[in-house]
């Protein structure tokens, strides 16, 4: 039986999200900040660098939690409340990280870190490496993808093409898989497509549930999410660090991204309540984009050699404080205004649209 999505909330999401971000904040401060002369003073780890520079593939993962949830914010609003929702859901947490990171740097300066007026300012479009100019810190690069994805599910939107959404997802797994096929091509989202597009059939495959058509749809994206997990990250990093990855481990950990949503589907357990499920989601996006070069720059500074995961756990548990108070003091209080702006903006578009485009619940 197809679910009703308009009001549900997918609350282990909120724990895959979490899980993600935390991987990736363990494989900057364990292995890639070391391994790039950003991070001075403490390591290598040898051990737990070996286990944590798998941590990167929480970025893979990331996006296919992105791929389920815009679909499913896209599939219960419009056009208007799509572009406010991300707008406030993005921006302003953005600017206040990417101001205090900049303050940071500014402050203690590093050559491999740099920081200026006019990157401050073309940082604020989100996309800055679009006007030439470089991100304020180096995990920004994820944005820009995102938004390529968020403009691709506003223009089917804008079209009003949501209710074929299903076949155009098809349609772009089944391009993926020619366009790889044929000449190599990873897709227009940084050769992250499958993971974008995994994330978007598993949508589909809670809102109508098991089917010949979903599981094809999904495990199309399996196999072509190994494919870009193993070929061109693997290889870069190889290449740049030594061939100290596993592409059995790599392989097995993207594969267990897809079991996670299978099983949780297939266990009915996808919409059950769970304990701090909101309050730890909504650390995730600030804590993503306060870790690294904070955290780089401050045990840099003040860490201890002699106990450096001390070090890692404190600057850790800070950056956890820190985003805290983010999502409490400044997504909140700007979250409240959503609404005002929805309505402005509807009020703007109306003489062009004719009518006021409906304001339901965002899944």
């Amino acid at each position: 039986m197809a679910l009703e999505r308009t009001n549900s909330r997918f609350e282990w999401i909120d724990y895959a999200r979490f899980a993600a971000a935390l991987s990736v904040m363990s494989y900057h401060y364990l292995v890639n900040g070391i391994r790039n002369g950003k991070l001075t003073g403490i390591g290598p780890f040898e051990g737990a660098g070996a286990l944590f520079q798998y941590g990167y593939l929480g970025v893979p993962l990331f996006f296919m939690i992105s791929g389920f949830v815009i679909m499913s914010s896209a599939r219960s609003g419009s056009p208007v409340k799509f572009v406010i929702s991300r707008v406030f859901r993005l921006w302003p947490a953005f600017v206040f990280c990417m101001t205090l990171t900049s303050i940071v740097l500014a402050i203690w300066p590093s050559p491999l870190m740099p920081i200026s007026a006019g990157q401050y300012f073309v940082n604020l479009t989100m996309i800055p490496t679009s006007f030439g100019w470089p991100v304020v810190d180096g995990v920004y690069w994820t944005l820009k993808t995102e938004i390529i994805f968020y403009a691709s599910v506003l223009a089917i939107l804008s079209l009003n093409l949501i209710s074929y959404a299903q076949i155009i997802v098809e349609i772009w797994i089944a391009w993926l898989i020619v366009s790889f096929a044929v000449w190599g091509g990873h897709g227009f989202l940084g050769g992250y497509d499958a993971f974008f597009a995994a994330g978007c059939s598993f949508y589909f495959m809670y809102q109508d549930g098991f089917s010949p058509r979903t599981l094809l749809a999904t495990s199309a994206c399996a196999v072509m999410g190994l494919c870009v997990a193993e070929l061109p990250t693997t290889d870069f990093i190889n290449a740049t660090y030594g061939p100290t990855l596993s592409r059995y481990v790599v392989g097995v950990i993207v594969l267990g991204f897809f079991v996670v949503f299978l099983g949780m589907k297939a266990s009915r357990a996808e919409s059950k309540p769970l304990p701090f499920a909101r309050q730890i989601g909504a650390l995730t996006y600030p804590m993503y984009l306060l870790h690294a070069y904070i955290g780089y720059t401050l045990m840099s500074r003040f860490g201890s050699s002699d106990r450096p995961l001390f070090t890692v756990f404190i600057m850790a548990v800070a950056v956890l404080i820190a985003s805290y108070l983010v999502a409490r003091f400044v997504e909140l209080p700007v979250q409240r205004l959503r609404p005002v702006a929805e309505r402005g903006l509807s009020m703007l578009l109306r003489p062009a649209r004719g009518t006021t485009p409906s304001e339901q619940p965002e899944a």
